[in-house]
């Protein structure tokens, strides 16, 4: 299917309407009530007879869809979470779709590599001050290291060349319909690992697109990974925060990093091609303006280059607001607006992909046209125009491609290993619901044996793509000089080391640098491991949210915002989760780095609310489980300042156990049988709520876009109890946390006991 412009602009150019994101059922894992879809798009509607498409099925009807598959002659090749991925053609993919039991149908298309400009001796091991670390002996030996990336080809020259190790047939997994070799993109970020950890052990995983990398998480759990790179990212795939449902690649991390594994990730390259902010009609005419009165935003195609447009606007999970994209050759011609098929409850995207077969640079302008008119409300929008040069209005910021938006990950942006300067476009955060996004930042523009000598800025192995493997080598130095760290230790040091290198941004933590540039510092000597962490405070307090400078919590009087924590380094084994408890009574329970008192996320703490401990002297007992099962204990004495005021709480966490009688403070209550959650409004909010969402022990239970902030939402009209009886009897812990339209975050914490 094409659409065009007009005569002057057909014989330039055709548009290629992408289809509408698809709509998943619950997660697998409990994580998350509802689950989104969408899919990076590099080549979304093919030309070919046959296309890989992915069909959804509507609710109940998953019989009823296979048989509309094979009635119009398509094979499905693999079922993930409920969806096809099936082999069609266009003309029957259409018939497919009008199917009464199909709810959506998506072009399949392959992960977009951020920046596959790649070309020997690779600077950034020098530049990270790994080198001394290679001199002493430290070669990352006993972690393994799984490379996912869109193909590995010239492996065997890189084995000559001693560039890359043999690795076995059964450490490569290949999901790459074009086969394991079909790019050189996994080979020469693999080079760079090894560059800096020639004693890891890799495993090497091909993927195509978000539902290989979702058919890969398990094996990746089994093979006992310790740290993953993907060089690659994706978008349009959920909203951006981590709730990413199953088949989207935030889920597919989330689950690997359960199971301690350090995820590394490349942030992107859109700080130039991206723009972000709020949608904004001042004459009310629908059009959304980029800039004040520019309705309409210029930006060149490439000659005989692509051009994929990435549209997304803040209404997850369900948008009430249909938004199209539109182009004009001129903004004083009338647009052409790229309508799709707009399903009930579809994910609040878009996206075209636009070609130009000349040989001479071609300059477009998009437009944003709410579908019905102007609009009431004013969600935000990210357009991200990938393979554009010269976008009019770009935005840096929020500039993220995806999974970067699951809590925990590692982001890693780019500077330049010639020059030290953060490369222009070097994606940024924060992500969407105001973490940092970027924790670190590595060498990019570096030789490999792959693809030759770069001679400075701009050559070589660029972008993100070449920092994020020296950040993965970096890691696996660190797992074997200080092993009893655990991963989440190991993760805190390195950032350490980093911010203690002189952090090149704003003081502290920062959604452009992260923690700074990647610096390892002096290397410890062979048979001193770093440090005698056994003989660390494991319960820590920070007057800081990034837990810098802390000191041991025992005997401390605490006054105003604190932050109180267990320091993982200073545990012996991976963490799999902490409850606190807090003269006897379990007021926290955390699953992710961080591991906080007050909760929080692995690059945020929240401040704990001392008022609620009331003053005097208290006791807190961190109980830590390891992966292994070791249950731990550690105890320290505090004491409360009387002084000090309680944390505004603007929301409060109600129960009832029935819909129609008026609920009561959640805190301190016995539960049985089925209730009712809410959030009870108590003092006025600094900005509107766009979210809440509700964990129970550290697990995702419920997700609400809209007052009165159900933990279960109601579905047509009835708000289902929850079943405690789920639960196991004994202490539990709710935390619902709000997040407002101005990035800020509002907790309201629960501690009640189940009795069945």
């Amino acid at each position: 299917m094409k659409w065009f412009l007009g005569a002057a602009v057909a014989a330039v150019i055709g548009i290629a309407a992408a289809v509408t994101p698809l709509v998943v059922g619950a997660s697998d894992d409990g994580l998350a009530p509802a689950s989104r879809v969408g899919r990076v798009v590099a080549d979304a509607v093919g030309t070919g007879a046959d296309e890989r498409l992915v069909v959804e099925p509507m609710p109940g009807q998953f019989d009823a869809a296979v048989g509309a598959v094979n009635d119009a002659g398509g094979s499905i090749v693999r079922i993930v979470a409920g969806v096809f991925d099936v082999l069609v053609d266009r003309e029957s993919a259409e018939a497919i779709a009008a199917s009464p039991a199909v709810r959506a149908v998506n072009g399949l298309a392959p992960a977009f590599e951020t920046q596959v400009d790649a070309s020997l001796i690779s600077e950034g091991v020098a530049a990270a001050d790994a080198t001394g670390w290679r001199s002493v002996g430290w070669t990352g030996a006993g972690t393994t290291i799984a490379v996912v990336d869109s193909g590995f080809g010239g492996w065997a020259a890189g084995v000559a060349a001693g560039e890359v190790p043999a690795v076995p047939a059964d450490r490569r997994v290949n999901h790459c319909d074009a086969g394991f070799e079909g790019t050189r993109h996994g080979t020469v970020t693999s080079e760079l690992i090894h560059d800096t950890a020639p004693g890891a052990d890799l495993v090497l995983v091909c993927i195509d697109d978000h539902l290989d990398l979702a058919t890969a998480v398990d094996d990746l759990v089994a093979r006992d990974i310790d740290i993953v790179n993907m060089s690659l990212g994706f978008y349009n795939t959920s909203r951006g925060d981590g709730s990413g449902g199953p088949g989207t690649p935030e889920h597919s991390v989330r689950r690997v990093m359960q199971s301690g594994v350090l995820w590394v990730n490349s942030a992107g390259n859109d700080a130039r091609t991206h723009w972000g902010g709020a949608f904004t009609d001042a004459d009310g005419n629908g059009r959304h303006e980029w800039a004040a009165g520019d309705e309409a935003m210029a930006f060149t195609l490439p000659a005989s280059g692509r051009v994929v447009l990435f549209l997304r606007w803040d209404q997850w999970p369900v948008a009430d607001v249909d938004l199209d994209i539109c182009l004009t050759e001129d903004p004083a011609i009338p647009p052409m607006c790229i309508e799709r098929r707009q399903a009930p409850g579809a994910d609040p995207v878009d996206q075209v992909i636009l070609d130009n077969p000349y040989d001479r640079p071609v300059t477009l302008h998009a437009l944003v046209e709410a579908v019905g008119g102007p609009i009431a409300s004013a969600p935000r929008v990210d357009l991200f125009t990938l393979g554009a040069v010269d976008l009019e209005h770009p935005v840096a910021a929020t500039s993220l491609a995806e999974p970067l938006g699951a809590p925990g990950i590692i982001g890693v942006g780019a500077y330049c290993v010639h020059d030290g300067q953060l490369v222009p476009y070097s994606s940024q955060g924060p992500t969407i619901d105001g973490r940092v996004g970027v924790s670190i930042v590595a060498s990019e523009s570096v030789s490999t044996t792959t693809l030759g000598q770069a001679s400075g800025c701009g050559v070589g192995y660029r972008g993100t793509s070449a920092s994020a493997p020296y950040v993965a080598g970096a890691l696996a130095l660190l797992s074997e000089a200080i092993p009893e760290a655990g991963p989440n230790g190991v993760l805190a040091e390195l950032q350490a080391r980093a911010a203690a290198a002189g952090d090149p941004g704003a003081p502290g933590l920062d959604p452009v640098y992260g923690h700074g540039y990647l610096n390892l510092g002096t290397a410890p000597p062979r048979g001193d491991q770093a440090g005698d962490t056994e003989a660390d405070p494991v319960l820590a307090v920070s007057d800081h949210p990034d837990r810098s400078e802390p000191r041991p919590l025992s005997g401390q009087t605490l006054s105003g915002e604190t932050y109180v924590f267990v320091r993982p380094e200073a545990v012996s084994g991976n963490i799999a989760m902490v409850r606190f408890f807090v003269d006897g009574m379990l007021v926290q329970v955390e699953k992710q780095a961080g591991y906080d008192l007050g909760g929080g996320m692995p690059d945020r703490a929240y401040p704990i609310d001392l008022a609620r401990f009331g003053p005097g002297e208290h006791t807190v007992m961190a109980e830590t489980t390891l992966t292994d099962g070791t249950v731990s204990q550690a105890e320290a004495t505090f004491t409360v300042d009387a002084a000090t005021p309680a944390i505004p709480r603007p929301f409060e966490v109600v129960v009832s156990a029935d819909p129609a009688s008026e609920p009561v403070p959640m805190n301190g209550t016995v539960l049985s049988g089925g209730v009712y959650v809410s959030l009870r409004p108590v003092d006025p909010l600094p900005a509107a709520v766009d979210h809440v969402l509700f964990y129970i022990d550290a697990e995702q239970v419920g997700y609400d876009g809209a007052a009165p902030y159900e933990m279960l939402p109601a579905s047509n009209g009835v708000v289902p109890p929850f079943d405690t009886a789920t639960l196991a009897n004994g202490q539990h812990m709710l935390q619902a946390i709000a997040f407002l339209v101005d990035g800020s975050i509002v907790t309201a914490n629960a501690s009640y006991t189940v009795e069945n």
